[in-house]
């Protein structure tokens, strides 16, 4: 979790580099890392550490190297040297060398040796692998663009349906009725709607204005005066207390004291309408088992 808090600051102090225009969208991490010149978070910790260890074998003490090396056989897991190995298992993805150290029975005392050798090997590995993730980063960045361009000039159902058989797109079990996005679960879709939903504010805030308008006539009338134009309070939805009663309830409860005008107000739903509630609530997409779960920075 504190990586992962640390990756979002991290990200968030480059992104001051690069001005929001209106209607557009924020960029990608690989953009605003990338674009700006600046390692992934894991390699940008992994330098820092590279020249913490270069200068602790260098100039000691070497107590506390000694002390190091005790913590990390004590307790691996939240011993220093524990996150140096998390270190080379992140610049593996861009160094060679970094692989080779994970292939030997202990990748941290093999890199403690070789800084005996060398102190200033993994200095250089751990920046050659910075300067390949900018790279990576900038060849993989996306485009920037305003927000769900790709329901921009929506179609209607049918016409974006036709175009994905035309073109020959498979369309998946869940599709997006207003663009050509189709998806293989619901949850999905549904989330893409939410985001749908954000790009269509204008055309909500006229209809709440449109609402809003008749309660500002009023007001304005009854300042002026036009006590007619008065309404009461409406009474409050009640929230507590017991549920109300369903037709079937109401009926078994009053029995042959149930009169026709009180018989003909009871709400019947539609059979049909309950058939699609049941089948909607049956047909949820579930997740299957995941094989694995990696940080996004590690991918």
């Amino acid at each position: 979790m504190h990586r992962r808090l640390w990756a979002k600051h991290y990200v968030a102090l480059w992104r001051h580099l690069w001005r929001r225009n209106k209607g557009e969208h924020y960029r990608h991490c690989y953009s605003v890392l990338g674009l700006s010149g600046a390692p992934t978070p894991p390699s940008a910790l992994a330098l820092s550490r590279a020249v913490l260890l270069r200068q602790v074998s260098i100039a000691g003490p070497v107590t506390l190297l000694q002390l190091l090396h005790v913590q990390w056989q004590e307790t691996p897991k939240v011993a220093w040297l524990g996150e140096i190995r998390r270190d080379i298992q992140h610049v593996a993805q861009y160094a060679q060398a970094a692989r080779t150290l994970l292939g030997t029975r202990d990748a941290v005392r093999s890199l403690v040796e070789a800084l005996q050798d060398d102190p200033d090997w993994w200095v250089r590995q751990v920046k050659n692998a910075c300067k390949t993730s900018v790279t990576d980063m900038v060849s993989c960045a996306p485009p920037p663009s305003s927000a769900m361009d790709g329901c921009r000039g929506a179609r209607p159902p049918d016409a974006a349906a036709t175009r994905a058989q035309v073109h020959g797109v498979p369309r998946k079990a869940h599709a997006c009725p207003w663009c050509e996005a189709s998806f293989d679960m619901r949850k999905h879709l549904g989330a893409f709607a939410r985001l749908l939903g954000t790009s269509r504010i204008s055309n909500t805030m006229m209809n709440v204005r449109e609402v809003e308008g008749t309660e500002a006539r009023q007001a304005k009338s009854l300042r002026r005066g036009a006590w007619d134009a008065f309404t009461a309070a409406l009474p409050t939805l009640q929230s507590h207390g017991h549920k109300t009663l369903t037709t079937a309830e109401r009926i078994d409860l009053l029995g042959e004291d149930l009169n026709l005008g009180l018989l003909s107000r009871l709400f019947r739903p539609d059979p049909t309408f309950l058939a699609w509630v049941s089948s909607f609530i049956q047909s949820r997409s579930k997740d299957g088992p995941r094989g694995y779960a990696a940080a996004f920075w590690d991918n």
